[in-house]
Order: C-alpha cells, then sequence, then structure tokens
C-alpha cells in the first residue's frame, strides 16, 4: 500500500483508494447514518442562526451607507430612518428597540413593527421587506 501526503497536516491518502466520486457511489444504496435526535438538532442550531445572521446584515446594510446626509434622509420614521434605529439599539441598547429622540419612528406605520423594548431577531421575511423598502427610499431620495 502506498501513501501519498494529502493537504492538511499529517493527512495521508491511500492510493489505491478509490476516488471519493467512487466512494460516494457505494454509499448512496446504503440508510443515512444521521439519526433523527442529530437532524433535529441542526434544524434548531439552524433556526437559531438565522436572527444572528439577519441582524448582521441590517449592520452591514447600514454601514455601507452610513454616509448619507440626516438632511436628506430625514427624521419621519422612513425605511432609512428604520435601519438606523434597530442598528443603533443594537450596537447601545442590548439588542432592544431604543427611543431615538431624533427620529419619530411609529411601529404602526413601520416596517418590522417593532416598539420601544422590543428584542430585535429578524427573520427572512423581516430582512426581505426592510431591505427591499430600504433601497426603494434610498434610491427615491439619493437617486
Amino acid at each position: 500500500m502506498e501513501l501519498a501526503e494529502a493537504g492538511g497536516v499529517g493527512d495521508h491518502v491511500h492510493l489505491d483508494d478509490p476516488p471519493a466520486a467512487d466512494r460516494e457511489e457505494d454509499r448512496r444504496g446504503q440508510p443515512s447514518s444521521r439519526s433523527h435526535h442529530d437532524s433535529h438538532a441542526f434544524d434548531a442550531a439552524v433556526e437559531s442562526f438565522e436572527p444572528v445572521f439577519l441582524n448582521n446584515m441590517v449592520l452591514v446594510l447600514d454601514s455601507y451607507f452610513c454616509h448619507r446626509s440626516r438632511t436628506i434622509e430625514g427624521k419621519d420614521g422612513n425605511p432609512l430612518n428604520e435601519v438606523r434605529v434597530p442598528c443603533n439599539s443594537m450596537l447601545d441598547n442590548k439588542g432592544r428597540v431604543r427611543q431615538e429622540k431624533a427620529i419619530a419612528l411609529k411601529p404602526e406605520k413601520s416596517v418590522l413593527k417593532l416598539k420601544v423594548g422590543d428584542l430585535i431577531a429578524l427573520r427572512e421575511a423581516d430582512f426581505s421587506l426592510l431591505s427591499t423598502a430600504f433601497f426603494d427610499e434610498l434610491v427615491g431620495k439619493f437617486a
């Protein structure tokens, strides 16, 4: 049996092993080795990751356009403000919506309907609505 160095430290490949594609073919007929518990744990991990990821995507969205003029942006609770408020809240208020004195954000008229004190935990649909409204407002005011 011959050995060849592989990409990782201390890894070796047996030269007489079949290619990876052939090994995968051999396993296709076998039942999955993942248990129901593993599958449930994986789904729970993905579920808990979504708000963390999407909250961070709102921070990224805001930071890409951080030099927008506040005079043009306005303070009327528009979607540009609605991105700014959760960002400031995530950074300065432990992830809970805080009242911004300079912005008149009314939950009933906002995209996300978040109220002061609400925990910010965006889901895919939330981020999709907010980012679409943000870009529409951005184009309308700055294009």
